[in-house]
């Protein structure tokens, strides 16, 4: 999934006082965990994307668990709104298709850039 079509579908299916920036903060926000714990990527190689520049970068949640995008950025307006019960179950979505992502990323034995050993004495 790219950023605009995270990002547009976000302002289409749920219009709040937020602007572009600051939904990409949040977008920001779980592409860096995604980054982090997913593939191993070291602080100083996580990505930042940008809306003006960006709008056309791949982000790393592939199909089918790319809603957590949309779940997450939802979830962080209900917060921000103080909405208790939108937040709880876009949370919930959000995190159901994150743990998705992540055994999947772990059964397919994609690349993590960890390292580990196993019967190591």
């Amino acid at each position: 999934m790219k950023v605009t079509e995270v990002i547009n579908s976000v302002m289409d299916l749920k219009p709040s006082a937020y602007d572009e920036k600051q939904l990409m903060v949040w977008l920001n926000q779980l592409e860096a965990m995604a980054q982090k714990e997913a593939f191993g990527f070291m602080f100083d190689d996580i990505v930042k994307y940008d809306w003006a520049k960006d709008g056309e970068a791949e982000l790393v949640i592939y199909a089918p668990y790319d809603s957590a995008y949309f779940h997450y950025i939802c979830a962080q307006i209900d917060f921000a709104n103080q909405e208790a019960a939108g937040y709880s179950a876009n949370m919930e979505f959000a995190n159901s298709e994150y743990a998705g992502f992540r055994a999947d990323v772990k059964r397919n034995n994609r690349e993590t850039g960890s390292v580990s050993l196993k019967n190591y004495y």
